[in-house]
């Protein structure tokens, strides 16, 4: 029983996790987010290693999902208006 803890204390193994997310962006079209991670461990840390290793991934992944919502969110009318007055006025000064 000690050789199996010591052999597992030593041995190293390599982890690999992902994590992956689809946003629906409506009209049948939807966005693909994907992270896939390894890490190289001893066999007794696999466990702790695995999940900080997919906690990684899922971060990076819904890092990135927010960024896109953000990027692609609808303007406000408010938004609208100021774009308008600010194409009106560069037009007023190129005319």
């Amino acid at each position: 029983m000690a050789k199996l803890r010591a052999l597992k204390a030593s041995r190293r193994v390599v982890i690999t996790r992902s994590f992956s997310y689809k946003l629906n962006t409506g009209n049948y079209q939807s966005v693909d987010f994907f992270c896939s991670q390894r890490a190289e461990c001893f066999e007794a840390d696999a466990e702790e290693t695995s999940r900080k290793v997919y906690a990684f991934c899922k971060g990076q992944v819904l890092r990135d999902v927010n960024e896109f919502i953000e990027e692609n969110r609808p303007l406000t009318s408010e938004e609208i208006r100021a774009k308008k007055d600010e194409v009106q006025t560069t037009l007023r000064k190129a005319g």
